[in-house]
């Protein structure tokens, strides 16, 4: 059969009972779109969520912190992490590497001019200093983590939940400029050494640095302004009389995962407390876990009611043809033929209603990323862009769509072309 004998087959077949057509593509199209959401979001938490999630918290990482005692409403410790301690830590048996985190033991602020605002923004700032290999994975390609030469900016890494406290509760009950994150890398500022806003600054050892911020590190271990601990080191004795290096937190990466609970034992010998990075991933593990199980039950739910209409409307429909391909059939119309017919007949309105599911997702998504564009760009704890359709929504849209109408149809039609041309005569008179 030519093209064009198909198109008057399908003219005849599909279009002159446009009212089973029309119901059929509204619910195939409806369940399409909402099912192709629900995919997009099923593999942003499988391919994005969860490997940002698993990079971490690593399940060979033990985060190791001095002892301390809670008394009334202090947090006392009995001791701290210095440079002797460090080696016997990089000396146990099964550790491959570790990080070690200093903390700055002197005032400081951090002051910035922001778009909009007549005067610079002044706040307190919590500085702390990591060697480069900690922060590398999330060091800008091109960008330089090592102590600048006299007279340049100080490099410098923000938490990115820095960002969206300011964004989301500074600039929002201030009615200030929100920052993104393209604009936040490379901004300068100054950093004020050993000022304080709450009466702790010698105005005697105050001065200022300027500082740039060259990347944004998603850490939950790295939080407020991140230097090159040389930096910070250097700034240390200069702020604080007498002061001997020491360290707040030690991340220390084992050979592996079972390596990791041995080199725990060792840890805790040297009176240290520990909390294997492995809980909190699999905390947060469960709670995707959760999530993804719910979005497939709805996911689930939804196909499952889309099915039993579409279904119902072909069988409707294929009750009404029935006759008509009795006719073909006993004009020699072959039931492979027959078949072929019905399952173009299906691709047909299957790629229709593709297209206007993906139109309309499309025009939600972007209508969406419309509304809540500002508040997503500034929202720096989401990985990768939520409304950024791709292979997953758009390739569930075309499958979800073939098998709702063309596996219905080629159902109806392989039992039709079963049963002989003179019973498919006798059930239904034209």
């Amino acid at each position: 059969m030519t093209a064009a004998g198909w198109l008057l087959w399908f003219r005849v077949e599909s279009l002159g009972r446009p009212g089973r057509v029309l119901l059929m593509a509204f619910c195939v199209v409806a369940s399409v779109t909402i099912a192709a959401l629900m995919v997009h979001v099923l593999a942003w938490l499988r391919f994005e969520v969860r490997p940002e999630i698993e990079r971490l918290f690593p399940q060979q990482r033990i985060l190791v912190e001095p002892s301390g005692m809670d008394v009334v409403f202090l947090r006392l410790q009995s001791g701290s992490i210095t440079e002797e301690m460090l080696s016997r830590l990089a000396n146990l048996e099964g550790v491959v590497a570790i990080h070690p985190q200093m903390a700055a033991e002197f005032p400081a602020m951090a002051e910035v001019k922001l778009p909009g605002m007549a005067n610079a923004f002044s706040s307190e700032a919590a500085i702390f200093g990591v060697s480069t290999e900690m922060i590398a994975a999330e060091l800008p390609s091109g960008s330089s983590f090592d102590p600048p030469p006299a007279g340049r900016p100080v490099p410098v890494m923000a938490s990115a939940y820095f960002l969206d406290l300011y964004n989301l509760g500074i600039a929002e009950s201030n009615r200030l400029p929100k920052i993104t994150e393209r604009a936040a890398i490379g901004r300068e500022f100054d950093l004020i050494l050993g000022d304080s806003m709450i009466g702790m600054s010698s105005p005697s050892r105050v001065r200022s640095v300027r500082a740039r911020v060259v990347g944004l590190t998603r850490d939950p271990n790295l939080v407020g302004l991140i230097v090159p601990m040389q930096v910070l080191a250097s700034w240390n004795r200069e702020f604080a009389s007498g002061w001997t290096p020491r360290f707040i937190r030690v991340l220390v990466d084992a050979e592996s995962p079972d390596a990791a609970l041995r080199v725990r034992e060792q840890i805790k010998g040297l009176g240290l407390s520990t909390t294997m990075a492995a809980e909190d991933l699999e905390r947060y593990g469960q709670a995707l876990a959760v999530a993804e199980w719910i979005l497939g039950g709805l996911l689930a739910a939804i196909l499952a009611l889309a099915a039993i209409g579409v279904a119902s409307t072909v069988a409707m429909s294929a009750r009404e043809r029935r006759a008509s391909w009795g006719i073909q059939r006993a004009m020699g119309m072959k039931p492979g033929r027959l078949m072929l017919l019905v399952m173009g007949e299906g691709l047909l309105i299957a790629g229709v209603c593709s297209l206007i599911a993906a139109a309309i997702l499309t025009a939600g998504a972007v209508a969406l990323g419309n509304a809540l564009g500002e508040s997503l760009e500034t929202t720096a704890f989401f990985p990768g862009d939520p409304l950024t359709l791709g292979w997953a929504a758009y390739g569930s849209i075309v499958v979800l769509s073939i098998l709702l109408v063309v596996l219905p149809l080629m159902l109806s039609a392989f039992a039709a072309a079963r049963v002989e041309p003179v019973r498919l005569l006798a059930e239904r008179s034209l």
